[in-house]
């Protein structure tokens, strides 16, 4: 899909801070990504009380899945600086990439107004995925204590299996991004 390549160029470029890329400008072609490969992007907030409740899912599942290559990207650059988003990581023990979209234009491009939201990628760009990591939240005040949905993780183990992605899109639930 070309959201993903839009991503990979805006990562490596001018415009949006990107800390440890994943992709180099040489991996932006089709035939550089493997096609086994998967890029998860979860757009995140370090203020959004449901972000920060999704934080030990995502941990487990980025344990589980460690070929989903992870980003977190942080839209509301009026709150996230780097000295933030390191704290955040830190407290929450995550060990993934991060980008700050200063300028917004992975959230306008893709469409994103919530965060947490996840998205998925095949290494053929191709969008598996997107929406909420799982059903922890079924409304902004209503979370359950027993998740029996994993959206995110039953989309990558359906894809790296061959199987039918059942549900590939769900709406997200949580904080609204500050608009530049």
């Amino acid at each position: 899909m070309k959201k993903a390549v839009l991503f990979i160029l805006f990562s490596c470029m001018v415009g949006v801070q990107t800390f440890a890329c994943y992709h180099s400008s040489a991996a932006t072609k089709n035939k550089d990504l493997s096609p086994d490969s998967l890029y998860m992007y979860v757009f995140v907030s370090e203020t959004c009380p449901i972000c920060q409740h999704m934080t030990l899912q995502l941990r487990d599942l980025l344990k589980k899945y460690p070929a989903a290559r992870c980003t977190l990207v942080f839209p509301n650059y009026t709150v996230s600086d780097s000295n933030s988003v390191e704290k955040f990581l830190n407290k929450y023990k995550l060990n993934c990439n991060f980008t700050i979209d200063y300028d917004q234009k992975l959230t306008r491009e893709w469409g994103v107004t919530i965060t947490p939201e996840v998205l998925i990628f095949s290494g053929d760009q191709e969008c598996i995925y997107r929406g909420k990591l799982n059903n922890q939240f079924a409304r902004l005040g209503e979370r359950r204590t027993v998740i029996t949905e994993h959206y995110a993780e039953d989309a990558i183990q359906s894809y790296l299996t061959g199987q039918p992605i059942k549900i590939n899109k769900t709406e997200p639930t949580g904080c609204f991004i500050i608009k530049s």
